[in-house]
């Protein structure tokens, strides 16, 4: 569940927190550790608990829901990564950063480079993070006597609009409700490499950003291939119809 609220920290320093034990009601009992290996014919998961030490457990039905993981690109392309917690708040310690040298500089376009963020993958976490970014950054523009309206995020997307599939009228909403609040979208654009404050896109313009942020998508969960169970070729669990694997008890 944090994954698609990693927005918040990296905006506002909001913490987040997924509250397991309101959703645990009564009788369903919370362990937290990481699963090794599902024998299915046992019926056993073998795994590894908070403390490092190796345990099974018994079941009678195995509910499979470890969900998918944050898709990380190359180190050497530069930027930051919104992929946790940490992440989250490195990204709003260098923004915030920026902004204060931008209240000293002097060269009008290195104020604005300052000023600038560019986030790469306008998914909903890229959406939702271009979003939240610019309106914290106008507000904090304005408490330190910078013109908040200069404060601005670049949106890349590399599909020919926003929310593909979905109805015309809402795409063209969302899009006006991003330029209103201060965020540009750049549609068929991808983010290449971001170096030395220069963001290079895939039709080889040049973007001065003070910060790249990633934010493309999301992928299976590698863990699923360590714990025995019938996958696809893309790594996902085989399923029928019904969400059952094979195994009648999966």
């Amino acid at each position: 569940m944090r994954k698609v609220m990693l927005f918040r920290p990296a905006a506002g320093g909001e913490e987040i927190m997924v509250p397991w034990t309101r959703y645990c009601s009564e009788g369903v009992e919370f362990l937290q550790g990481t699963v090794t290996s599902v024998d299915s014919e046992a019926k056993r998961i073998r795994y590894t608990d908070a403390q490092g030490i190796d345990a099974r457990i018994q079941y009678d039905r195995l509910v499979v829901a470890v969900g998918s993981i944050v898709r990380r690109p190359d180190p050497d392309k530069g930027g930051i990564a919104l992929t946790d917690p940490q992440a989250a708040v490195d990204i709003r310690e260098r923004w915030r950063a920026n902004l204060r040298k931008a209240a000293v500089e002097t060269n009008p376009e290195e104020r604005k480079r300052l000023m600038t963020i560019a986030v790469a993958g306008a998914g909903i976490s890229g959406i939702e993070t271009s979003a939240e970014l610019v309106l914290a950054m106008r507000t904090e523009a304005a408490a330190l006597g910078l013109n908040s309206s200069n404060a601005c995020v670049y949106l890349l997307n590399a599909q020919e609009q926003l929310f593909p599939g979905g109805p015309e009228k809402v795409r063209r909403k969302l899009e006006m409700m991003l330029s209103e609040c201060g965020v540009t979208v750049l549609h068929n654009r991808k983010a290449m490499r971001e170096q030395a404050g220069v963001l290079t896109l895939s039709n080889s313009d040049c973007l001065p950003v003070g910060l790249c942020i990633w934010t493309i998508g999301l992928i299976q969960n590698p863990a699923l291939r360590s714990m025995g169970l019938p996958l696809t070729s893309e790594g996902q669990v085989l399923v029928a119809v019904s969400r059952k694997t094979p195994n009648a008890n999966m």
